[in-house]
Order: structure tokens, then sequence, then C-alpha cells
């Protein structure tokens, strides 16, 4: 297995796509620079690349806000040339009025088909602030990108948010008896098959989240994820074997029950888990002294922290996968002095994968960055 195998994006054509009307681009293996003043479409780019192998936007969840405001026409169109290795790809994604049809290499498929192999990760601003304020996003984040990598995961994922809501809605039945009848229903029968069916997938999803972090955090020197699993335990003695930590989960559920009856919804377990972000304030700090990016962390702390932690999933997704995923920075050096600037790029690994870069000036990056790379003005 090539160690410099990559998602190479080679070309990609906008049709009716936010500011383009009809415009095509092209890539090489490497760094490109995606050069313009705000409001020329360098995000809009990037959107559509990450379209064209996520199937979805990273930005937002509705279709008419991408279609070109000055187009009649009420559908959009990317066309994207890609190859991993020798593998060559034609994708293909059609969106009229809301529905999406996707094409790979000429023949319709589901969304599913190019996501599970065509993969791209994003940096952007909204990205930070949502990971920063929100432990639901951060949820959805991680499992995102575990999801990709671990079908078994994703599969898991699925069955446990069908398995909590089925729990639910059986709590909030019995929390209607207990507060019409004064009647707490804790050996209830129906609630005790959901019980033994949750306990059982959400240990699954902890112990393979935690498993995975650890793997990350193995890839990464400056910056660290700090993974909070809504049980209560010792994480690094506890989580060692899979059945010690359902035996706990049981326990600590059961002991719950009363609550979850009276309150209508489940109160532990693996929708509830929490990370948090920890990295280096000072270059000239030790790696052990990394600090909690969510209390003690300036704006560009935080967002040099997240591109560092991004770096390491690049990593794990070559080793699970083959190959890098093509990797996208939006205006990554906003907010960054320049010796972080220069921090951001002195990965060898970086230039295994291809790389491309929005900045509204380029003599924001450094001299060996714009050296190396292709650079693309928007006007």
């Amino acid at each position: 297995m090539s160690e410099n195998k990559e998602l190479l994006l080679k070309r990609i054509e906008l049709i009716n796509f936010r500011k383009f009307r009809k415009r095509s681009f092209e890539f090489r293996s490497g760094v490109t620079i995606i050069n313009g003043d705000n409001g020329l479409g360098k995000s809009s780019l990037l959107e559509a690349i990450h379209i064209a192998t996520n199937t979805l936007s990273p930005w937002t969840s509705s279709n008419d806000a991408i279609i070109n405001f000055q187009s009649d026409s009420e559908s959009y169109k990317i066309n994207a040339d890609i190859e991993i290795g020798e593998e060559e790809f034609s994708v293909t994604v059609i969106n009229r009025r809301g529905e999406s049809r996707y094409e790979l290499n000429g023949k319709k498929v589901s969304s599913a088909k190019i996501s599970e192999r065509l993969v791209s990760n994003i940096f952007s601003a909204e990205q930070l602030d949502v990971l920063m304020l929100s432990p639901s996003k951060r949820r959805v984040f991680l499992d995102s990108l575990l999801g990709r990598i671990d079908k078994e995961y994703k599969y898991n994922l699925d069955l446990f948010n069908k398995t909590l809501r089925q729990r639910n809605a059986r709590l909030k039945k019995l929390a209607k008896d207990f507060y019409e009848r004064n009647i707490i229903s804790d050996n209830d029968k129906e609630l005790m098959i959901w019980t033994d069916k949750f306990i059982d997938l959400s240990t699954k999803l902890t112990f393979t989240r935690n498993e995975y972090i650890e793997r990350i955090n193995n890839l990464t020197e400056s910056a660290k994820i700090d993974y909070s699993p809504d049980l209560r335990m010792n994480l690094f003695e506890e989580m060692a074997i899979a059945e010690d930590l359902k035996k706990i989960h049981k326990k600590q559920t059961l002991s719950m029950l009363k609550k979850d009856i009276a309150t209508g919804y489940t109160n532990l377990g693996a929708h509830r888990d929490d990370w948090r972000l920890f990295a280096k304030i000072n270059g000239d700090e030790d790696v052990k002294d990394l600090k909690n990016m969510h209390r003690y962390g300036s704006r560009g702390e935080k967002r040099y922290g997240i591109y560092k932690i991004l770096i390491g999933i690049q990593k794990l997704y070559n080793e699970i996968l083959g190959h890098y995923p093509l990797l996208m920075l939006d205006d990554i050096t906003s907010e960054l002095d320049d010796k972080k600037i220069a921090s951001l790029f002195d990965d060898n690994d970086l230039y295994n994968q291809q790389l491309i870069i929005t900045t509204i000036r380029t003599d924001y990056l450094p001299k060996n960055i714009l050296k190396n790379s292709a650079i693309v003005n928007l006007k």
C-alpha cells in the first residue's frame, strides 16, 4: 500500500451553482491556492467539491441558496473527474427542485455509493463555531467522520438512534401513567426489551469512539481530543474491555430507570457523549502541557487546534482507506499569527495529499507553500 496514494480531483465543472453560471476548474496533485476577494466564490467552489465527493453541502441543507440567483433554471449541475491511484471516477450531481440525482461513471447510483468511495474533508470558520459551542454538533461531527470509514459503526449508530427513539416513546407513555395515575412501571416488559437493546448498542458506540479517538490522538502531537463518555467511570481502566463496559452501562442505566420514566426520556448513554479539544497555546510549550481550547483558547488558537486534529483524521483515513482524502482549507490563515501560520504546514504528510486552500491574499501564506503551488485567481 503506497503511503502517497491520494484522492485526486482533476477537474470540476459547475453549472448554475451559486455565483457560477458555467465554469470549470482544473487541478493537479499537491497544493492549489484559490485566491480572490470576498464574495467571488472561493467557498462556493469548495462547497461544490464537497458535494461531488460527500454528496452534501458543508454549509446548508437548502438548495434554494445554491442555485445561481441570475438563472431561470430550477436546477444546478456538478461534473467532476477524480482519480484514486489507477482508478478513475466520473461524478455527476444534478439537483432539480431539491431532488438530487447522482451518477458514477455514467450510471445512476445512490448517494451512499459515492460518499463511501470518494471522501473529502473541509475546514471552515463555520465549523469552528459549531464545534466550540454545541455538544450535539460535536457528536455529529465525530459520528460523521467515523461512519465514513467504519460501516459497522454506521450501522450500529443508525440502529442505536432508532432504538433510542423507541425507548423514549415507551418512556413517554410510562411518564404519562406516572403523572396521571401515580404508577411507576419500572418492570415494564416492553421498556426492558428496548433497554437491553439500547445498552448493547450504546456500549458499542462508546467503545468504538474511544478506540478511534485514541488512534487520532496518537497521530497528532500539538492537539488532542479529550473524550467524555456520559457513563461515570475510570475511562482508562474500564474502557479496555467491551464486556466490562457493558456491565457498567447496564448498572448505571438501571439505576436511572425511575428518573427516565419520570422525565419521559433516556438520561444516560452514547447520545449524551461529548469531547473537548486540547492544544498548545504557545509554540514553545511542552506537548504534554495542552490547554482546554473551549475554556482558554482564542479563536485563532481554536482554529489551529481543530486544524491539527483534522490532519490526524486525514492520517487515520489513509491508514484505513489506503489513500488520503482530498483536504480543503477555507480561509485557514485568518486570525493566526505568522508563527502559527508557518506551523500549519510543517507536517511532511501534508504533502502526500491533494490540498486546496482559499485565501484573500497569497502573501499570507508561507513562501515554501507558494513556491510549489498552483494558484487560481478568481476575479
